[in-house]
């Protein structure tokens, strides 16, 4: 670099281009949030640890091939009313997928095409809009499979010509079985996007690029529902099934076989806290229990995806699929395990980053009344007000 290269750029942007050649940074990754912005210029500017632009377009030469996301604030709302011209505020907070992986740590703008199957009675039709989004990183994704922010998806398609009118749910198919919806937010016509919920907050998007979006409309109290899942499990239903295993060698994209499966399962009953994993499903627990059993999952993940099957079961690889049929969990309850698993590690490790409050929170034995939900809130919430900067 030249100082011309890095002359007006703000702190964000030269951490940016450092993160983009992470092995050339000379300082522990976690002291980066603590240099200050006279260093940080100095370290690339310095030959002798061979920063170069090499592969790593500047910040200020990206706008001229790929557009941002707008950051003007607007009150653009999901109702067709509302000014399709009016920039979104897509904010890519930690709690919705900020560096998270070591793969995409620059975001790039990829465009997606979205497939949408409106199912909504006075709306139905099937639309098709091309739009562009940040890839955030591949973690819990299979080979050529990214993840992307699902506001920012939305956003994108609301200020398009395919922007959607009213208000539904919306959802995409579940991986296991698409005849399954995984909804993952209530759009409401008087609600602006910045005010609604998305859960789970990222998307996988596949290699194709290609993302099918499901809307329907509200369920009322007296609609008969339809198959949904909801946070990683099936509503209405007392117990999750397993993902459908073929019996042979499948023809599915991704379809473990039963050999594989029961491999896995065998493999994974191994294991010392099998028992208290499988004792604690699908049950109420206190957080400090509800830590173990999201680290089981995630141990096994770590230790089992993308490894080799023995070579008389199968010349393929462990994948995500095979996971959440051994495990019998679904795609988010086992994304969900990872990323809560990822945060209190970077929390509660000892060093500059250690929380007390963290400790104190997934270490509660005594609670009247524990939820899941409020210790993920905990952590997401967390992670976005007390970031860390790699």
């Amino acid at each position: 670099y030249t100082e011309g290269d890095l002359k007006g750029l703000k702190r964000a942007e030269l951490v940016a281009l450092i993160n983009c050649q992470l092995n050339k940074w000379p300082l522990p990754r976690g002291k980066l949030s603590k240099v200050n912005m006279p260093e940080l210029r100095a370290k690339l500017l310095d030959p002798a640890l061979g920063f170069t632009t090499t592969n790593t377009p500047l910040p200020g030469a990206s706008h001229n091939t790929a557009p941002a996301v707008a950051t003007q604030p607007g009150d653009a709302e999901v109702d067709l009313n509302s000014n399709p011209g009016q920039p979104m505020d897509v904010e890519l907070n930690a709690a919705e997928g900020r560096g998270t992986s070591h793969e995409l740590r620059a975001a790039s703008v990829k465009e997606i095409q979205l497939l949408i199957d409106d199912l909504r009675p006075m709306n139905a039709i099937n639309t098709f809009q091309r739009v562009k989004v940040h890839a955030i990183d591949s973690e819990s994704c299979e080979e050529g499979e990214w993840r992307a922010n699902a506001r920012e998806i939305i956003s994108a398609l609301q200020n398009s010509n395919g922007r959607l009118s009213g208000s539904g749910r919306i959802g995409v198919p579940a991986p296991f079985n698409p005849s399954y919806t995984e909804y993952f937010v209530q759009m409401v016509a008087t609600e602006p996007i910045e005010a609604l919920v998305f859960e789970p907050q990222c998307l996988i998007i596949p290699r194709s690029n290609r993302l099918n979006l499901r809307v329907h409309r509200m369920n009322s109290g007296n609609e008969p529902k339809e198959p949904e899942i909801e946070s990683g499990f099936l509503i209405g239903r007392t117990s999750m099934p397993a993902p459908p295993v073929a019996s042979g060698s499948g023809t599915a994209k991704n379809t473990p076989t039963e050999l594989e499966v029961n491999w896995l399962k065998n493999t994974i009953k191994k294991r010392p806290d099998y028992a208290t994993f499988e004792a604690n499903r699908n049950k109420i627990l206190q957080n400090i229990d509800r830590v173990q059993y999201w680290r089981f999952a995630f141990a096994v993940d770590k230790q089992l995806h993308k490894s080799s099957y023995p070579s008389e079961i199968s010349s393929s690889k462990v994948s995500k699929a095979a996971i959440h049929a051994a495990l019998q969990m679904q795609t988010t309850a086992l994304a969900e395990a990872i990323q809560m698993v990822r945060i209190i590690d970077l929390y509660t490790t000892e060093g500059v980053n250690f929380s007390v409050e963290v400790a104190l929170e997934i270490g509660k034995s005594d609670q009247e009344d524990p939820k899941a939900t409020v210790l993920k809130a905990f952590l997401l919430n967390w992670e976005k007000t007390h970031p860390i900067e790699l």
